[in-house]
């Protein structure tokens, strides 16, 4: 609206009907003290003393009540809904509200809208804003050796195993969002799992060498000398599992390993913790929103029961995935998730030689095998269970990103990209506050008129020549016109007079003061104009 706020362009227009509508309302309020004082409306209503009757003031009264809010309440308590000027007072009071609640009727909001896609002469050139995020069903990727039937991970493979056991914290995988706000059904793919769960230490002491070894039900072993000294042994290995069987069909394990440790000072005996620590292949669902740019990514999920099977597309047989919850994980049941053997054998193999080696540790001196053993040390000291998420949220990366799908899936994970749209939100309920208003003038209006016609009176509304060439009783005169020139005079001398406005036989209108009964004192006037038409007619006899 060319700089104009949409708030502000809806208090204009609610103005605008404001004031449209108050100016024939105003207008029929002001023709309604006409109607109020009038001979023949007084009769109508009921004509005792000061119950009904119209007073000089009320003209004043009247002209208030259809320039303000104050006057209108003034009228409303003088005339106690006898009179039709009740319901213009009441739409001028009702209509101060208007603006005020203008904005409760008609609001602007930003909400977001489904993004179809880019258009240009009505082509979409980008028809997926929102394409499935990284995910895999297949792991069958690893490298052959320069011999033949040798085999091993990719670069990458292995750069997830190091940045697994070494990082604190694995960064989310992105997804393309074209809008900065998109949504995506829940997600499934294959992803790895893991856990350490404690394990018991068996001792058994040399006397000759004077050494004790320390090991579990895996054969993963440390020898301590029994001396007084301080140190710390730590050792790791890969074994076939106790709680983890690492041959399982039933189970895709590709890392099953002890973590025992032993620390000892001067003042205490040597304390000795085992654990054991296994990584396998699992079916996992994720729920991914980004909004404003943030990308949200929750855990809903996982599964990992497995099965040997024999197929064409492997060639030693896979990890297969059987009975999959497809409600939970949102899988289509023909959908294959599986694991081939020669990626697992590659990785076995290479999970191996990470997860074997030791630290030892004196008072000054440190001692390890490798930067991943010394890693493997350090998270035995904090907390293991947080370090093996992490190292599984790493490997979980590198299936997605490097794992394959089919295309049975395809465009069945897509997103929904969403736009914020500017919005007219009407509330239909506050609507009906200016439709009651404007129904009930129109109805205010029609009825004056009719109320006019009927009295036969003219529209003279608010005019002021119409009172000016209207007559008054002499009384009225003679007790006002000395006060003209005092403030407040007229107001204090004939304000409350009961007066009625009549029609003449010349035609001319008039108003005199009424005392009494009102149609005692018209029954008083018609007999005097008898009395005063039968003395003519004697006079005119006589002569």
């Amino acid at each position: 609206m060319g700089g104009l706020s949409f708030e502000t362009a809806a208090v204009a227009l609610v103005t605008l009907l404001r004031v449209s509508m108050g100016e024939y309302v105003e207008s029929a309020l002001s023709q309604g003290a006409w109607i109020w004082v009038s001979e023949p409306a007084q009769m109508r209503r009921g004509h005792q003393r000061g119950k009904d009757g119209a007073k000089l003031g009320d003209f004043k009264m009247f002209d208030d009540a259809s320039r303000g809010l104050r006057g209108s309440f003034r009228l409303l308590w003088r005339l106690k809904a006898r009179h039709l000027g009740c319901v213009g007072a009441v739409i001028i009071v009702l209509g101060h509200g208007f603006e005020t609640f203008s904005q409760q009727m008609v609001t602007f909001e930003q909400q977001p809208r489904r993004f179809e896609g880019d258009l240009k002469n009505g082509t979409v050139l980008r028809d997926n804003p929102a394409p499935a995020p990284a995910r895999a069903e297949v792991w069958d990727t690893y490298l052959h050796r320069g011999y033949v039937g040798g085999i091993l991970p990719t670069l990458s493979t292995k750069a997830a195993v190091y940045s697994g056991i070494i990082s604190t914290e694995i960064p989310l995988i992105g997804v393309t969002c074209l809008t900065a706000n998109c949504s995506w059904p829940v997600v499934p793919t294959l992803g790895a799992c893991g856990e350490c769960v404690t394990l018991p230490t068996f001792l058994s002491c040399n006397k000759t060498m004077n050494t004790c070894t320390y090991s579990t039900a895996s054969g993963t072993n440390l020898v301590n000398v029994n001396d007084d000294g301080e140190r710390s042994i730590f050792k790791v290995a890969p074994v076939n599992g106790t709680v983890h069987s690492i041959s399982s069909e039933s189970r895709a394990y590709f890392s099953v390993f002890d973590l025992l440790s032993l620390t000892q000072t001067k003042d205490t005996e040597p304390v000795v913790t085992a654990s054991e620590c296994a990584l396998w292949f699992c079916l996992q669902a994720y729920q991914i929103s980004m909004s404003n740019g943030g990308q949200h990514q929750n855990l809903v999920g996982n599964y990992s029961t497995t099965t040997m099977s024999l197929t064409n597309s492997a060639r030693r047989g896979e990890y297969r995935f059987v009975n999959i919850p497809d409600h939970q994980l949102n899988t289509l049941n023909t959908t294959r998730y599986a694991v081939t053997h020669e990626a697992m054998l590659a990785l076995r193999e290479f999970m191996a030689s990470i997860t074997s080696g030791t630290v030892t540790t004196t008072l000054n001196t440190l001692y390890s095998s490798s930067d991943w053993v010394e890693a493997m040390w350090n998270a035995t000291t904090g907390d293991l269970s947080q370090w093996i998420q992490t190292f599984a949220a790493s490997m979980t990366g590198e299936i997605r990103l490097h794992g394959s799908v089919s295309g049975t899936s395809a465009g069945r994970y897509d997103g929904n990209a969403t736009q914020i749209m500017p919005v007219v939100k009407v509330s239909w309920m506050w609507l009906l506050y200016p439709g009651f208003m404007i129904l009930l003038s129109i109805y205010f209006l029609f009825h004056t008129i009719i109320a006019s016609s009927r009295d036969g009176i003219c529209a003279w509304k608010s005019g002021v020549l119409p009172m000016l060439f209207c007559g008054v009783d002499e009384g009225l005169y003679e007790r006002g016109g000395g006060y003209m020139d005092v403030p407040g005079g007229l107001e204090e001398r004939v304000e409350g007079t009961r007066v009625a406005m009549f029609r003449g036989e010349d035609g001319r209108w008039g108003f005199r003061e009424v005392e009494g009964d009102l149609r005692d004192a018209e029954e008083e006037r018609v007999g005097e104009r008898e009395g005063e038409e039968y003395g003519e007619k004697d006079e005119r006899r006589v002569h």
